[in-house]
């Protein structure tokens, strides 16, 4: 702009050559005000109409754009607390993908105590299971405290067929139906004390529960009260029902287990009275017992014989020596 108005002619009086001053001013203020643009945009000037654009970065190549993952797996965890009046108990169940499939760690916390298991897939190992105390059992003869016993709620009395020195105390560990390990009393015929204790500890190992094993001696030696407390029972001297005949009781050579859920049926007539609800055989039901079950099983492997295969009425409780 200034090298064109330096080539214009200018007048020749003073008066007009002050007025081009104006102009002059106005043509360098433009042309410094273009050279900021400039500037501004990027350093480059034009006067064509083509726009102006930053170079941008070319695109990255196939070989730098291969993607590259990284998984963090963590195992998953699992708090449950177990509910109950002032528990405090919790169990932490952590399945790790290190195990094999289906395997899955427990630990339990209580009382400051830890205890872990791994359980693989298809078993179940239950905390009770594992803290129950093992198999446990005694032989004793009948002491004098015990005779006394026995004389006064008339379980024994003299001229009954055996005498006290052919009975024995024996006290056995047994699976409740609370899920805990008990101790029960039985008097039996000491000739075979011992064997009675490998069967109950067959159904101790295998969990069969038991709701009580009391000598019938706590029910009066009344054996329908016994019955209906569902009180498994073994020597009691006393005759079979309705007749003058001695029981294998009265021998300590039978032995009845859980009497509610495995009562005597014959038809319609079912005892005790409270086992109207098992005399359907065919419910699988904890405590009830069926042929060739660990039950039968463990009192066949003495020879002892169970009165739920007798014909016509049946003694699903009845185990005894001679099958009677």
């Amino acid at each position: 702009m200034i090298e064109v108005l330096e080539d214009l002619p200018l007048p020749r009086t003073r008066r007009a050559r002050f007025a081009l001053v104006p102009f002059l001013v106005l043509g360098l203020a433009l042309a410094a005000g273009i050279a900021l643009g400039g500037c501004a945009s990027g350093g480059m000037l034009s006067t064509s109409s083509t726009s102006l654009t930053r170079p941008t970065s070319p695109p990255p190549s196939p070989a730098t754009t291969a993607a590259v993952t990284t998984t963090t797996v963590r195992p998953s965890t699992t708090v449950a607390p177990i509910s109950g009046p002032g528990s405090t108990t919790t169990v932490v169940k952590v399945t790790s993908t290190t195990k094999p499939k289906g395997a899955t760690s427990t630990t339990v916390a209580s009382g400051g105590k830890m205890s872990s298991s791994t359980t693989n897939a298809g078993t179940s190992t239950t905390t009770a299971e594992k803290q129950a105390a093992a198999y446990a059992f005694s032989i004793k003869p009948i002491d004098d405290a015990l005779k006394a016993q026995m004389l006064a709620s008339g379980s024994w009395k003299p001229g009954d067929p055996v005498s006290l020195s052919q009975l024995a105390l024996i006290q056995v560990s047994f699976w409740g139906f609370d899920n805990k390990a008990h101790s029960g009393s039985l008097v039996v015929s000491s000739a075979w004390a011992a064997k009675l204790c490998t069967v109950f500890q067959k159904l101790y190992d295998a969990r069969f529960p038991i709701h009580h094993m009391n000598l019938v001696d706590a029910y009066g030696g009344d054996d329908e009260r016994s019955m209906a407390a569902d009180n498994t029972s073994a020597y009691n001297g006393r005759y079979v029902n309705g007749t003058s005949a001695w029981s294998m009781h009265a021998y300590g050579l039978a032995v009845d287990i859980n009497t509610v859920e495995n009562p005597w049926v014959d038809g319609t007539d079912v005892s005790p009275a409270a086992g109207q609800s098992y005399a359907d055989r065919s419910l699988e039901v904890p405590g009830m017992i069926h042929a060739g079950d660990v039950v039968v099983r463990a009192f066949a492997s003495i020879g002892w014989k169970w009165g739920g295969s007798w014909n016509g009425g049946k003694d699903y409780q009845h185990f005894s020596s001679n099958g009677k």
